[in-house]
């Protein structure tokens, strides 16, 4: 009889503190890592589809959206998500080796346009370039004086 007494008053106060905790987190904002002017994806306004993603898992989680936005994607990992500023980050590159990151959500193909009065001559560009970084070790580095 005294260890069941025991085992509730320990559930109880386990089952209390879990829902403290719950409540806790719920009335934390969720602050997403956004970049503040990369359209369609995400802006200040809100209006991206990314925003979009931020505002549905905050719904789902309870959670008021907080954005912390950046302007140089060069660096945001380290100066928002590493220093702790947010708590998801949107937009990430599948298997970015810095973060845990989900299943891709959208996939794009990037192109170079250029105008056709241009002439470049982009497939042979791309294959010397190509050629180049892959054959270092044939165009050495230029000596330094």
């Amino acid at each position: 009889m005294q260890i069941n007494k025991f085992f509730m008053t320990a559930l109880c106060l386990g089952t209390s503190l879990a829902i403290t905790q719950t409540k806790a987190e719920g009335s934390q904002p969720l602050k997403v890592c956004a970049a503040e002017n990369e359209m369609p994806y995400s802006n200040k306004a809100g209006e991206g589809f990314e925003n979009k993603l931020a505002e549905l898992v905050g719904s789902a989680l309870g959670r008021k959206v907080e954005y912390i936005n950046w302007n140089d994607p060069r660096y945001y990992i380290r100066d928002t998500l590493d220093k702790g500023l947010c708590d998801v980050a949107i937009g990430v590159d599948s298997g970015d080796p810095r973060v845990l990151t989900t299943q891709p959500y959208f996939r794009s193909g990037y192109v170079f346009i250029s105008r056709e009065t241009d002439n470049l001559d982009l497939e042979t560009g791309i294959a010397k370039c190509y050629a180049r970084q892959n054959a270092s070790h044939l165009y050495p580095a230029p000596r330094q004086k």
